[in-house]
């Protein structure tokens, strides 16, 4: 299980690199067929949610130790099935954090990707997040979870 103590950890080796771009290419470079679905399907997201994403994925990525990893796009994309599936049977993102979190396995991954995305809509630093960009952030980032959970390193 992945604690609030190595997402931390995660974000701090990242802010001390400083080469975050560079990191993210050296997944992107495993996992094209990912990133092409990824930039295909955003185009309902701005800029900066984008750049959000991005930087949530990379933390997850650290957290998980697999930035090395092969992800395939097909068992990623029945896993997001899912996800999509449980948000539109809960109605809100809400009332699907609370059907994510019953008997996970990766509670504090799945938390900072809640307390990361679900931020006071009077936040200026989060007020780019639409609503539309917060529910596409949180089912890709809880697949990847997902992912992780069923192929571990």
């Amino acid at each position: 299980m992945i604690t609030e103590a190595r997402i931390d950890k995660a974000i701090e080796q990242i802010e001390s690199q400083g080469n975050a771009q560079q990191l993210l290419e050296q997944f992107v470079a495993k996992n094209s067929a990912l990133h092409d679905y990824f930039t295909a399907d955003s185009e309902v997201l701005f800029e900066e949610e984008v750049d959000f994403f991005y930087g949530l994925f990379l933390t997850l990525l650290f957290a998980t130790d697999t930035l090395e990893v092969e992800i395939d796009l097909e068992s990623f994309q029945e896993l997001e099935e899912g996800n999509w599936k449980t948000f539109y049977e809960a109605k809100n993102l809400n009332a699907s954090f609370d059907l994510y979190f019953a008997n996970y396995p990766e509670e504090d991954l799945l938390a900072y990707v809640e307390d990361a995305t679900m931020a006071e809509q009077d936040d200026e630093d989060f007020a780019f997040l639409t609503n539309v960009g917060k529910e596409w952030i949180v089912v890709k980032a809880k697949t990847y979870i997902d992912y992780f959970i069923k192929n571990p390193k």
